[in-house]
């Protein structure tokens, strides 16, 4: 079982934030058809984590 591809992209402009994709359909067994999007984000010191899950139908 492999729980796929990931995607990561870190923005700049006046904040701190990493987003991790896990890509749609890159998965294998009990994970095919996963997606998912995690995002850190740094507001005034304080840490955010978001995590936003699509399982398939």
């Amino acid at each position: 079982m492999s729980c796929g591809a990931f995607s990561g992209r870190e923005n700049r402009r006046g904040r701190q934030q990493l987003t991790i994709t896990v890509v749609s359909d890159s998965g294998t067994g009990a994970l095919t058809g996963v997606a998912a999007t995690f995002r850190l984000e740094i507001v005034d010191g304080e840490h955010r984590l978001t995590l936003e899950p699509a399982l398939p139908d």
